[in-house]
């Protein structure tokens, strides 16, 4: 065997190929993912990505979500991803910044983290050989009844169905 160079003989440190690869790993914060709080608790799901007029990135989730976590000293909760099946993660997400639970239950947690990058990808991953992952091909508002439509999330995983009522409020 030949090799190109020759064997340190300095103290130089050496840096593993797996030291280099651990450095190339992002992990995608999937639609569907778990959310967490600083304790670990699972809370909610992550929804849709969104983004304000200003260039602000979101992770849209459930007004309910603050209700059962523990608060930052700021007020915020602060969340973290949790895969399907997986331990909680601590890859920081962002806090939740707003909130509303009448007449919709919607929240928006403000994206700062650096450990996690967004993805349009939806989790689909108790599919492993077909289709781990769903693919948002064309994001647009839902205006009709009829139109085909999948949701994901840490509980209830993929559930699709067609759209058969709009504007409507539960209380």
């Amino acid at each position: 065997m030949q090799y190109s160079e020759t064997y340190p003989t300095d103290s130089t440190p050496l840096e593993s190929n797996i030291e280099k690869m651990k450095r190339l790993i992002e992990y995608r914060l999937l639609g569907g993912d778990g959310l967490h709080d600083i304790t670990g608790k699972q809370i909610c799901s992550v929804g849709l990505w969104v983004r304000d007029s200003n260039g602000q990135d979101y992770i849209m989730t459930a007004g309910h979500c603050e209700f059962f976590a523990s608060h930052n000293q700021q007020g915020f909760v602060d969340f973290y991803q949790k895969g399907w099946y997986s331990l909680p993660t601590y890859n920081y997400i962002g806090p939740l910044e707003y909130s509303s639970y009448a007449p919709y239950d919607f929240g928006l947690i403000r994206y700062i983290g650096t450990n996690v990058s967004l993805s349009t990808l939806i989790c689909n991953f108790d599919h492993q050989t077909i289709y781990p992952v769903l693919y948002v091909k064309k994001p647009g508002v839902v205006s009709s009844v009829g139109v085909s439509l999948c949701i994901s999330g840490h509980t209830s995983h993929v559930i699709c169905g067609k759209v058969v009522e709009l504007d409507v409020v539960v209380r």
